[in-house]
């Protein structure tokens, strides 16, 4: 269809029937091949130039019917663009509509919160209350059980007194078992003495016997003393064992407190894990409510600074547009129309944003005014968290001084053990004695009986010798008889009595070992006691540990649970007063709240629509100026380049027409000549071979005439070539 559109021009086609006719004419007339070559490529040439004029008119065609077809579609895109914002709009409001009903229920349940809180704060001052009854009853048992220790460790010093008191007694006995061994000593001396000489034997027995029986009833004196510390030490025994039955007492009441803490503790520790967990989710909301509110702020901000932007881009594009409707004034009308129209929306949606821009205001002096509560609540919160660091302080410092305290009792513990240990090592030194004193006192007996053997013996000599004295001197012998009998009969006396006193001794020992045996069972009873006691008083002790350590965190929880009631109940009590009074206008200022928020509510949804609207329309009429400028530019560089073209192709077709016009000039005046030549020639035929070197000669000229004018041709039809060869590879790129 294009190709017939493109008109033809005569003169192209009368220029090549020219050409074609004098290349018949030199075919004929058998002129050069090299001329009929060169006319065969100019025909070529004309004739290519022919069909890349058509092409150049096809496109041309070919593009004012897309430039057609592109101003159909900027006409027909207004209603299409104009239905998408409206559906833009619709979708905009409905979802602001769904955040403010989300906004609305956010704010009811907020109220419903507080009312809560409220309920709960009465709650827990009633918790307080019965907490605060708990605690005194739980301080008496505390110094209850104080004091109970303070007495147990008095009586530990008194128990402790009482060891040192028997440590000198054993001290005692073993200076007299000390005295004992030494008498023995002496009493070997004395019978070695009594073997030299039986003379002094009288005397020295008589000295020993009184010697014995100083040291017997130094003995007795012993033993009764041991037999009081024995006594005393029964005694100590049964207030130790009265002791552990009122520790054990003791222990079964603190066990019980111990049981009613620990309720006490769990039902303080649910009580403070609700509050913590309420606590959470108050400072969860609020950091919700603070994230929507700079939200909010950041898309209000956002929207502003967009609105800002586009006006000043479309008042940017409209300078341009009305520099640029100066030249396309004629072709663009219902732009200016449409510009006019955006000028007044414009406007409209200045007066929204300056109106916008006063709520915006609005709402942000309220904003900031609850940014300024919810700081002042957080420093509240700042400084209960600061107290609650300092009684935690505190409660370190309690704890640090009760294991001061602890310390030091299992010091006193450490030195009764060791005073403990000290004594067993002595009544196992005095054990060892006592048997060494038995071992002793046993060869002592032995040793008696081998010298009263030794005496029988000597008084069987002697009663020899006194039998040969009788015979010899009767008289002498009877004396002597009497003297010996005498002796015989104290010398039995004192046997008697010194049997007698050994029996004694070796009884006393021997009751003296059975009752340290006694002792040492008793010791032994005593140490297992002690053993059991100690056990039972280390498990007191972790008892106690863990009852402080949870007396401390229970004191801790509670002080820091009745500061937040007493800092709720002041609030409370701030709120509540007075209470008719405060009621009525809590719900005033309530449903005062509620109306505002439901303006304020209403007013930001209108002022969001507004915004979308305007945001909306703004971006409408930005897209639509864009595309305007855009299909205006192109249109104009499309014109302006077809204008070219055409002033192109214009001038091309003008040079074509000149060069065929030479063309057809130089081939007439050479058609002419050689006319003229041929008609010379015949008529100076007869006369061919006188003007032969002259015609060869011209002939010459001629040819060189028309090489000159080839290569010129040649020329001129390279320039058009590359010329429309440059104009096809341009409009393809545009």
């Amino acid at each position: 269809m294009a190709s017939r559109l493109v008109p033809d021009f005569p003169a192209v086609l009368v220029a090549l029937e020219h050409i074609k006719e004098l290349e018949k004419q030199l075919r004929e007339e058998t002129f050069h091949p090299d001329a009929s070559a060169h006319l065969a490529e100019i025909t070529r040439a004309v004739s290519g130039l022919e069909e890349e004029r058509r092409a150049a008119h096809e496109h041309l065609e070919v593009a004012t019917i897309e430039n057609s077809k592109l101003r159909h579609e900027v006409n027909n895109t207004r209603d299409q663009m104009s239905a998408v914002i409206v559906a833009d709009v619709a979708a905009a409001r409905a979802s602001n509509a769904q955040e403010v009903d989300q906004l609305h229920r956010e704010l009811q349940a907020v109220s419903r919160m507080q009312v809560e809180t409220v309920k709960q704060q009465d709650i827990v001052k009633s918790d307080n209350d019965n907490l605060s009854f708990e605690r005194e009853k739980v301080k008496a048992e505390h110094e209850e059980v104080i004091a109970a220790l303070n007495s147990e460790i008095t009586q530990k010093y008194a128990l402790q007194s009482q060891l040192d008191q028997t440590r000198d007694l054993i001290e005692q006995l073993q200076a007299s078992i000390a005295s004992f061994e030494h008498n023995t000593l002496t009493l070997q001396q004395d019978l070695a003495l009594e073997k030299e000489a039986f003379v002094k034997c009288r005397d020295d027995l008589s000295q020993e016997s009184e010697e014995r029986e100083e040291m017997m009833n130094h003995q007795q004196e012993v033993i009764w003393r041991s037999k009081r510390e024995l006594e005393l030490l029964h005694d100590s025994k049964r207030d130790g064992s009265d002791i552990l039955d009122d520790l054990r007492i003791e222990t079964v009441q603190l066990e019980s407190s111990i049981e009613r803490l620990q309720a006490s503790k769990n039902q303080s520790e649910n009580i403070l894990a609700a509050e913590k967990e309420k606590y959470k989710q108050l400072v969860s909301q609020k950091e919700a409510l603070e994230k929507q509110l700079d939200e909010m702020v950041n898309a209000f901000n956002t929207t502003i600074a967009a609105l800002k932007k586009g006006i000043a881009a479309i008042e940017e594009r409209m300078v341009g547009a009305r520099a640029t409707r100066v030249h396309t004034q004629d072709a663009l009308e219902t732009v200016y129309e449409v510009f006019k129209v955006y000028d007044d929306e414009e406007t409209e949606v200045r007066e929204e944003y300056d109106y916008v821009s006063g709520l915006l205001e609005k709402s942000r002096t309220q904003l900031e005014d609850r940014v300024e509560t919810i700081v002042r609540h957080k420093k509240e919160i700042d400084e209960m968290e600061k107290q609650i660091e300092e009684l935690k302080e505190e409660d370190m410092i309690n704890k640090r001084v009760f294991e001061s305290n602890w310390e030091e009792l299992g010091e006193s513990i450490d030195l009764e053990k060791q005073r403990a240990n000290v004594l067993e090592e002595e009544k196992n030194q005095l054990q060892a004695s006592l048997k060494e004193e038995k071992s002793s006192q046993e060869e002592y007996v032995k040793k008696m009986t081998a010298s009263i053997k030794d005496t029988l013996r000597r008084v069987k000599i002697l009663q020899r010798e006194e039998a040969t004295i009788k015979q010899k001197q009767p008289m002498a012998a009877d004396e002597i008889k009497r003297h010996i009998e005498l002796c015989k009969a104290e010398y039995e006396q004192i046997e008697l009595l010194c049997r007698g006193k050994i029996q004694q001794c070796v009884d006393e020992i021997e009751i003296e070992m059975k009752m340290c045996e006694k002792k040492q069972s008793e010791v032994e009873e005593k140490e297992n006691l002690l053993d059991v006691e100690e056990a039972k008083w280390k498990e007191g002790r972790l008892r106690f540990e863990q009852l402080t350590k949870q007396e401390a965190d229970f004191k801790r929880k509670k002080h820091e649970l009745g500061e937040s009631i007493d800092a709720l109940g002041n609030e409370t009590v701030n709120i509540l007063l007075p209470r008719v009074e405060k009621k009525a206008e809590l719900g005033r200022i309530r449903a005062e709240y509620m109306d505002q928020l439901k303006r304020q509510a209403a007013e930001m949804k209108s002022v969001e629509m507004r915004i979308y609207d305007s945001d909306v329309k703004l971006e409408q009429v930005r897209l639509e100026n864009s595309r305007l400028h855009l299909r205006v530019r192109q249109m104009t560089e499309e014109s302006n380049k077809a204008r070219e073209d055409q002033r192109r192709y214009k001038e091309h077709v003008h040079r074509f027409k000149d060069d065929t016009e030479a063309l057809v000039r130089i081939l007439q005046e050479a058609w002419s000549d050689e006319m003229a030549l041929t008609q010379e020639r015949h008529r100076v035929d007869a006369a061919l071979v006188v003007p032969l070197d002259a015609l060869q000669s011209h002939i010459r000229t001629r040819e060189r005439q028309m090489g000159n004018i080839q290569t010129l041709l040649h020329e001129k039809m390279l320039d058009f070539s590359r010329k429309l060869g440059d104009q096809i590879t341009v409009e393809p790129q545009s």
